[in-house]
């Protein structure tokens, strides 16, 4: 709108642009001396134009009272433009207006993770990175119902890299497999930390292989990568056929995968989120006995109470306080969000080992707000595949009449023997009259955990058990 104050002082009184861009900053800093200059050139101008100089009065009169809230409307009107555009991109091309959502923030991680979770709730999946897939940004996947995480977000791997791999796929085609790519690449640009991050979070996966088996062929492919390319530049023929030849490449040793938790904390490591899983997810049952309240769910109500929350802790620091203790803050993840979470000296020193570790944990602590930013004042730390035994009072388990034979009760029995521990059983009957008996088995106390619950759960072909808090 400012630019229009310009155009109505350049076309009625032939101001030049620089002429009304003083005009415009008087107008923009209420400078009222400045203004009745501007005022007297303004008419004097309209006048020799052939414009009323009453008219010319009104008109200037406008644009002087439009200075005073003009930039809030030219805003208004800007952002509801985008607003309405962008709108329409994600209701109509939902993975093409991720991709670039993505792109435009690729180095702010919280937004990227809200909007990865944004994507997956609409069935917009993030695809892990490819050396064959992925472009240098985020990118749409070939079924046009996905979105491919760009080489340029991958920790290690800087713009020279990511332009050799492009480079290299342009002029050769696809990538066959790791020793191809080693052959093909410039190391110069490309060296063994690159290739290293690449592997570790699935930039490899086409390759019927695991991350294990490619990362201990590294060192192998990496020196006949260069042997060939040594040979190229010397204008010597190889012994394994051509450069981009498959002729020769050994086998691939079998070894077995990494623990899917390694491989999910490699992927969160080098590029920031979980992509092709979440630890959580191996953790549904215990999330749904054991935690209170989910960062999704988290509202002014529950302002100063005790909750359980489970996720994962990143960003771990200390600091000491001013009686020479040491306290600790971090962010716990879950599958919905992230809170800020403190530990005292107290809980930090009881529980300073468990929290370097990348296992999913359930904190027990009072939520906190101020300004609308919660925290959790952590005073309980465990292991979540812990949870069972130690948050569990009672393992109660509801049969139904016609579920109850006398194997299914041995067998029953065996489980209970073969898991000895504190945790009281108790077994709830419901009778065909509707009544219900409640008989507790006193010799046997239990050891609680997610095994033992599913295979009572299993013998007796439905949900049966309950931990009770």
């Amino acid at each position: 709108y400012q630019d229009q104050v310009m155009q109505i002082a350049n076309r009625l009184a032939s101001f030049t642009l620089a002429e009304g861009d003083l005009l415009r900053r008087a107008m923009g800093k209420k400078n009222l001396e400045e203004m009745e200059q501007q005022r007297a050139r303004f008419l004097e101008g309209a006048q020799a134009n052939g414009h009323p100089s009453g008219k010319a009065e009104q008109i200037f009169n406008l644009m002087n009272q439009f200075a005073g809230y003009g930039f809030g409307k030219a805003h208004a009107a800007a952002y509801a433009l985008l607003a309405h555009q962008t709108a329409y991109l994600k209701a109509h091309y939902p993975a093409e207006f991720y991709a670039a959502t993505m792109t435009a923030e690729w180095r702010e991680q919280d937004k990227i993770d809200r909007y990865i979770k944004d994507a997956a709730a609409r069935g917009i999946e993030m695809q892990a990175p490819s050396i064959n897939e992925s472009d240098a940004e985020f990118s749409v996947t070939e079924d046009g119902r996905g979105v491919r995480f760009g080489l340029q977000g991958i920790k290690n791997v800087g713009e020279g890299a990511v332009r050799a791999i492009l480079e290299a796929r342009a002029d050769g085609g696809a990538f066959r497999n790791l020793f191809d790519f080693c052959k093909r690449i410039d190391t110069r640009r490309v060296n063994r930390r690159v290739i290293e991050s690449l592997v570790r979070c699935g930039a490899f996966d086409f390759q019927a292989a695991t991350r294990a088996s490619l990362f201990q062929a590294l060192p192998v492919a990496l020196e006949r990568g260069a042997h060939a390319q040594r040979d190229l530049a010397a204008g010597q023929g190889s012994l394994f056929g051509g450069l981009s030849g498959g002729e020769g490449e050994p086998a691939l040793e079998e070894v077995p995968e990494w623990p899917r938790s390694e491989c999910l904390a490699a992927e969160k490591e080098i590029l920031g989120f979980f992509v092709t899983g979440h630890p959580l997810l191996d953790h549904a049952a215990a999330l749904a006995f054991f935690s209170t309240v989910q960062v999704c769910q988290i509202s002014e109500e529950l302002r100063g109470q005790t909750v359980r929350m489970a996720g994962i802790l990143t960003g771990l620091s200390t600091q000491k306080t001013r009686h020479k203790g040491l306290m600790a803050r971090a962010r716990l993840e879950d599958m919905h969000g992230s809170l800020n979470v403190v530990f005292f000296p107290a809980a930090f020193d009881r529980y300073a080992s468990v929290l370097r570790t990348s296992d999913p944990l359930l904190l027990t602590g009072v939520l906190q707000m101020e300004n609308e930013r919660s925290e959790l004042h952590v005073n309980e730390v465990i292991p979540l595949v812990d949870a069972w035994n130690h948050c569990t009072s009672e393992l109660r388990v509801r049969l139904q009449p016609e579920a109850v034979t006398s194997e299914r009760l041995l067998e029953l029995r065996k489980l209970l023997d073969l898991e000895p521990g504190e945790v009281p059983v108790r077994i709830e009957l419901r009778l065909e009259s509707g009544a219900e008996a409640l008989l507790g088995l006193r010799r046997h106390r239990v050891t609680v955990s997610e095994e033992l619950v599913r295979r009572l759960d299993r013998l007796f072909d439905a949900k049966v058990c309950e931990c009770r808090v």
